[in-house]
């Protein structure tokens, strides 16, 4: 059944980074869907099946990309790789540890990758607005992940409403 919750959250988050992310672009920041699904991932899954599910997303993050297959899905196992033990010993009790293990991801995540591209395909790395960048998206992803567990959770725990006999 958490399998099923799995596929679920990554086909909404394909299909979200393929569809909205385009629309809902504020400056130069940009929500990466698959980014928050794999933090997801992460805290659902034991080290083995969240690697892979992580990159699997990676690779649909390829698959969204012009250029080289592969690198984003090796990049977001890189990173799951090293995330997985900070999460499992502190984070899964404590908030703020969950958000700056999902920032510190949602952040690496695009500077490793456009380096890597960059290599490559041997062209100039974009470096001075590389790290802003990936700073704002992260804000902007972590700020939308936080508000959509709250909105889901608001919504779950609301009492039901009865309606008094007459």
């Amino acid at each position: 059944m958490l399998h099923l919750a799995a596929f679920l959250i990554a086909y909404v988050a394909f299909v979200a980074q393929s569809t909205l992310a385009p629309m809902l672009v504020v400056g130069e920041a940009r929500p990466e869907f698959l980014i928050l699904a794999a933090c997801t991932m992460m805290w659902m899954f034991d080290d083995a099946t969240s690697i892979a599910w992580v990159g699997l997303l990676g690779f649909l993050d390829d698959c969204l990309l012009s250029g080289s297959l592969g690198i984003g899905m090796g990049t977001a196992v890189f990173i799951a790789f090293f995330c997985i033990s900070p999460l499992r010993n502190a984070a899964r009790h404590s908030m703020t540890s969950t958000i700056t293990i999902a920032i510190t991801a949602t952040c690496a995540y695009p500077c490793l990758t456009t380096l890597i591209r960059a290599l490559a395909t041997q062209h100039a790395l974009p470096a001075s607005n590389l790290l802003t960048t990936a700073l704002l998206n992260a804000a902007y992803t972590v700020a939308m992940g936080v508000g959509s567990v709250a909105t889901i959770h608001l919504i779950l725990t609301l009492p039901k409403l009865r309606v008094a006999p007459h």
